[in-house]
């Protein structure tokens, strides 16, 4: 196989000039100092025909600072409603969202505290946080969808809630000065 350069959210990739029908692994480009760092290593395979195939960065932590922290909110289990207002004000910044990636842990996260039987006070949350979302560049969003399903997913937990927690949606207090 060729040298070839791959680049994703986990980083860029120079693979060398390899022989056909072996793997090439080399140290991941952002390492999390949490685990064994001989662990944390990306591999690319080199076919039989000499094409690249199967790139591997699942052992790898993600460039970004904002995909990594949204990432770990996505796996989230403390104090629920505390953490879902910390949350909140981390993803009212929009600016924030560079990576679909980005987007997809973040609707993660909103479907996990939406899993924990949200009281009126959690639902208030998860809907002020996903009507923050929507001021997401259009593009934006909708790459995001094709590739994680993440407006139609969102869509559903809102729906849920809805459902789930009718009385609140009439109740809400608009925070838009007249």
């Amino acid at each position: 196989c060729h040298i070839t350069i791959t680049k994703g959210n986990k980083g860029t990739y120079i693979w060398p000039k390899t022989v056909v029908n072996h793997t090439v692994t080399m140290p991941c480009q952002s390492l999390n100092l949490n685990y064994d760092a001989s662990f944390q290593t990306t591999s690319y395979y080199c076919s039989e025909n000499g094409t690249w195939q199967n790139v591997d960065t699942s052992r790898c932590s993600y460039i970004s600072d904002t995909t990594r922290i949204l990432e770990q909110f996505s796996k989230v289990n403390s104090s629920v409603l505390e953490s879902a207002r910390h949350f909140k004000n981390y993803t009212s910044n929009i600016s924030i969202y560079k990576d679909v990636m980005d987007l997809a842990y973040t609707v993660e996260t909103i479907e996990s505290y939406a899993n924990f039987h949200p009281s009126e006070p959690l639902s208030n949350i998860l809907m002020d946080a996903t009507s923050n979302l929507m001021n997401l560049p259009w593009d934006y969003l909708r790459e995001s969808d094709k590739e994680y399903r993440s407006c139609s997913k969102l869509v559903n937990v809102m729906e849920n809630l809805a459902l789930g927690n009718p009385a609140s949606l009439f109740q809400r207090v608009s925070f838009i000065p007249s």
